[in-house]
C-alpha cells in the first residue's frame, strides 16, 4: 500500500470555477486615527477603512461537496482574490479566504450555490 504523504492525490488541488473580474467602486471611506506609542506625541497613524458586500454565484452540477477534515483526509474550499486599489495612491495585494461549504439536508439545498462575503 502506498504511504499516504507520498501519494500523487494526498495535496491535489483543484480549481472549480474561472476567473472574473470585477470592477468595485468604494464610496464610503471610514478614517480611523491612532497614536503611536513608541512615537512622538504628534505621530498618529491613519488608517482608512470601507466595507462593501461581494455576491459570488456559483452554479455547478453535481453539487459541491461539503467541506470536510479527517486524519488523512479533508476537502477544503477557498476564494482567491486579487485586489488592486488606484485613486491618489495605488496597491495590489492578494488574500485567499476559507470557505466553508455545510447543507443542513438535501431538500434545504439552493439549485444555484451562493457564497456571500465582507471585504
Amino acid at each position: 500500500m502506498e504511504d499516504v504523504a507520498n501519494s500523487a492525490s494526498a495535496a491535489r488541488m483543484s480549481t472549480l470555477s474561472p476567473s472574473r473580474c470585477i470592477k468595485m467602486v468604494f464610496t464610503k471611506w471610514k478614517e480611523t486615527k491612532a497614536h503611536n506609542p513608541g512615537g512622538a506625541q504628534k505621530d498618529v497613524d491613519t488608517t482608512w477603512h470601507s466595507q462593501e458586500d461581494v455576491l459570488l454565484r456559483l452554479s455547478h452540477s453535481p453539487m459541491l461537496a461539503p467541506t470536510f477534515w479527517a486524519p488523512l483526509v479533508s476537502r477544503r474550499y477557498s476564494i482567491r482574490l486579487q485586489i488592486s486599489l488606484s485613486g491618489i495612491g495605488s496597491a495590489k495585494f492578494e488574500l485567499v479566504v476559507p470557505v466553508q461549504i455545510v447543507y443542513d439536508d438535501e431538500t434545504n439545498v439552493p439549485e444555484h450555490n451562493t457564497l456571500e462575503m465582507m471585504t
